[in-house]
């Protein structure tokens, strides 16, 4: 920058004339004024504004615009998923739109389509926003803040792109940060978590209110509305992270979420933290279910809500009938002398709870309880938690308990031929 240098200046400051001193004021010379000229046109072509001697604001557009291109944008909504840039709609996230609106397109298959647009019409093409339409104004680390919207109301996003990027070439992606993130969280708390296989096919549903996964060290990421699959003949999101079906196998379906909030259910054999496919840094369990024995190695019918699971048995599924754990005559009720029935079979190893139910004869008695450290039948202190001794004059019927699991056993006995069902359990995620 040119500081004044003519005759009449003081320390290269301006100073006017003082007549009792005689002295004269500062001359102001061509090379100052083209100085000065020179910083201000170089400034404001610098935001590509062609220069216009009739329009006396190009230097507060230069100004504005300097102030939008490096600080963090804000857009009145973000894409939940992705939205057709030809015809955008009425509506993105629930909104009502106005022309000249901005949005963050953050869900598009083609990542170079990907950034900030305005909104024209329903049915008219949607633009690049002026202020984010090159890679000084739309880069790596800049944060777009969210201002209204069903989902995405409040949120920021920031962009994860490393190096140049080149608006329409380079592939953005966007990653939800700052407060509108869980700072802690409970990882695979939920709302609303319903669960169900048909045993008719390879395809197991969720669908879910709110659900928050985490990466296992400490970032967490809240997303709603699921309404997905997981198929157990496919691999990667939406089937299995590895390997291939295996018959009577315990597996543990996972929502998985990638930082840009796509979102996708796969199962596992490994029932703390699956493999994921590339992309996807954060996990929730879900459940766990159970693939039948034959050759289609489907999953066994049941239907999940909240953490609780039940067989459900139909005609023509692969559970017709609630799974037997015990029949017959087994044990001591009166000693009492009870078996151990091992429930892997029948509830997963992540079940805090087993829920079963006896089906008793007349003149007969059973008993099931988590231990042994229980009394007979007959003994009216210390009963176990399930103890029926029906006489020889009254009908028999079906009782159900559920039980708290203390081991891969429970223990039962019976007089007569009595059977003990599994109809469900309670899972621990």
């Amino acid at each position: 920058m040119h500081k004044i240098d003519g005759p009449g200046h003081v320390d290269n400051n301006f100073v006017a004339e003082d007549v009792p001193t005689n002295r004269p004021p500062t001359e102001f010379t061509p090379d100052w004024f083209n100085a000065v000229q020179g910083e201000l046109v170089n400034f404001i072509q610098s935001r590509g504004i062609a220069l216009n001697k009739a329009d006396n604001t190009q230097l507060t557009q230069a100004i504005l615009d300097a102030i939008k291109a490096k600080g963090d944008k804000i857009v009145r909504v973000a894409s939940t998923a992705a939205i057709n840039l030809a015809a955008p709609g009425a509506n993105i996230d629930g909104t009502v739109m106005v022309a000249g609106d901005t949005f963050l397109e953050k869900d598009n298959a083609t990542l170079a389509n990907r950034g900030i647009y305005v909104w024209n019409g329903a049915a008219v093409p949607a633009t690049r926003d002026p202020s984010a339409d090159n890679g000084t104004e739309l880069f790596g680390g800049m944060i777009i803040r969210v201002k209204e919207g069903t989902v995405n109301a409040d949120t920021n996003w920031q962009v994860t792109n490393d190096g140049a990027v080149t608006i329409g070439v380079t592939g953005l992606t966007f990653k939800q940060v700052g407060a509108s993130k869980a700072i802690s969280a409970i990882q695979s708390a939920f709302r609303n978590l319903k669960g169900s296989a048909t045993g008719t096919n390879a395809v197991v549903t969720y669908t879910i209110d709110e659900i928050i996964t985490g990466d296992g060290a400490g970032e967490y990421l809240t997303t709603r509305n699921w309404n997905s699959t997981i198929t157990m003949t496919s691999a990667g999101d939406g089937g299995l992270d590895t390997g291939a079906v295996a018959a009577n196998t315990w597996y543990y379906p996972y929502a998985i979420t990638k930082d840009d909030g796509t979102k996708a259910l796969i199962a596992s054999l490994n029932s703390t933290a699956p493999a994921l496919p590339i992309g996807y840094t954060k996990w929730a369990r879900i459940g766990a279910f159970r693939t039948d024995g034959t050759a289609n190695k489907y999953p066994l019918k049941f239907n999940q809500y909240g953490r609780q699971v039940r067989y459900a048995p139909a005609a023509g599924a692969n559970v017709t009938t609630l799974p037997s754990m015990a029949s017959g005559a087994l044990g001591d009720v009166s000693i009492p002398t009870s078996v151990a029935i091992s429930v892997s079979a029948f509830v997963p190893p992540t079940a805090s709870k087993i829920d079963v139910v006896m089906r008793i004869g007349n003149a007969s008695a059973a008993l099931v309880a988590p231990n042994t450290s229980y009394s007979g039948v007959n003994t009216p202190t210390n009963p176990a938690p399930l103890s029926v001794n029906v006489s020889a004059t009254t009908w028999g019927g079906a009782f159900s308990a559920s039980l708290l699991l203390e081991s891969t056993n429970i223990y039962y006995a019976s007089n007569a031929s009595n059977v003990l069902n599994c109809y469900g359990w309670e899972d621990n995620f």
